[in-house]
């Protein structure tokens, strides 16, 4: 398990958030997650948007074709023209192909957007179609151009939510924006607008498996630093991620709750209440990797958290191995405020192999002997029980 350290070079996507591959004294890098080219320098700084808007659209589509033969410039038009209602649908529908997905066509973006944020919800939710294409396409320029055009119009309260919902498709080149359109909002008491930007952080991290940790570790490293609603919402996400199996954040949750047990306090209750979720280790290996975290706490909640949450053996585990818990945990059974906890973990171990594991026997019997004060009552009767 890797814990604190990196052990590559590594720089930030000033675009996306994402870590950038650097390859020797490499000066320009482009992102492999959503295509930016970032100048490689002491400290990497944002570079705003260049979200050019074109002239407004000339070419009319004719009116005897069928939607589906215009082009987008002739759609564009016949949105801004065009009083129906339900024509103006037709039209955003008719422009949602995959055929209008192309370089030239990013061109508009910024026209599409400025039409959203001055449409009612059912247009505003039709054109985002287009724009979940392109965020959608293989090429990174196209991808990289919705955005552009989000980082320039998803500041703005009374913004659009269909444009949200596009960036949202963005999987976890998306991630940061959406999350710092919420963290804005809220700062502003837009709560609404706020959660439907988290909703669509929620959306992009769920449709990148791939890159789930890159998302995640976003999250822990803003956790921090981010309003009180955003980060209500992501102890809320944190504990629908363990409640669903993932496992993998055991160390880096314990890692933040050490932070906020100096620098936030009163967060720590809602870390401790996702973390209570983390179901058992997948393996061994996985086991080794919490037991590894011990080495590194030092905060008594902290510490409580993670015993209660050590889970339970998994299926390839020996004899033997109920060792390394063994020494990793019993040294916590000289402080009293540990004793139960690491006796109640324990416990769990008591039924790997055919008897009780000889380690635990042997621990058992040496504070039998010498200090039977610092026998957990939860061990004493789960080896009591054991052993009938």
């Amino acid at each position: 398990m890797k814990f604190y350290k990196f052990d590559v070079d590594r720089a930030i996507c000033p675009g996306c958030g994402a870590s950038l591959i650097l390859k020797g004294t490499q000066a320009i890098v482009t992102c492999i997650y959503c295509g930016s080219d970032c100048k490689v320098e002491r400290r990497l700084r944002k570079v705003e948007p260049d979200t050019r808007r074109p002239p407004a659209p000339m070419t009319k589509g004719n009116p005897e074709k069928n939607y589906d033969y215009w082009n987008m410039e002739q759609l564009i038009n016949g949105i801004i023209n065009e009083s129906d209602p339900k024509e103006k649908i037709k039209m955003a529908e008719a422009m949602d192909q995959w055929g209008h997905v192309n370089i030239e066509n990013t061109r508009w973006i910024p026209v599409i957007i400025e039409i959203m944020l001055k449409s009612d919800p059912a247009l505003d939710r039709a054109l985002s179609g287009i724009l979940g294409k392109m965020i959608c396409s293989d090429d990174l320029k196209i991808k990289r151009a919705v955005i552009s055009a989000g980082e320039q119009y998803g500041f703005n309260i009374k913004g659009s939510k269909g444009l949200l919902f596009a960036l949202s498709l963005g999987d976890a080149g998306t991630v940061k924006l959406l999350l710092d359109i919420g963290e804005w909002a809220s700062k502003q008491n837009a709560l609404d607008y706020s959660r439907e930007a988290l909703i669509g952080v929620q959306t992009a991290i769920g449709r990148d498996s791939q890159r789930l940790r890159v998302c995640m570790e976003i999250l822990l490293y803003r956790f921090l630093y981010v309003s009180s609603f955003v980060r209500q919402w992501m102890g809320n996400f944190l504990r629908n991620h363990f409640d669903v199996g993932y496992t993998f954040l055991y160390g880096d949750m314990l890692e933040l709750m050490e932070d906020c047990y100096h620098q936030s306090p009163d967060s720590l209750p809602l870390l401790e209440n996702a973390l209570k979720k983390c179901r058992d280790a997948k393996d061994m290996e996985e086991l080794r990797d919490r037991l590894t975290v011990f080495q590194f706490l030092k905060s008594e909640p902290v510490i409580i958290s993670a015993l209660n949450a050590l889970g339970h053996p998994p299926s390839d585990m020996t004899e033997e191995d109920v060792r390394e818990v063994v020494d990793s945990l019993s040294p916590f059974l000289a402080h009293p405020s540990f004793k139960e906890p690491v006796g109640k973990a324990l416990s769990a171990f008591l039924w790997v192999g055919d008897g009780v594991p000889s380690t635990i026997e042997s621990l058992i019997q040496t504070l039998e002997q010498n200090s039977p004060d610092k026998i957990p009552k939860s061990l004493q009767y789960s080896y009591n029980l054991r052993k009938r």
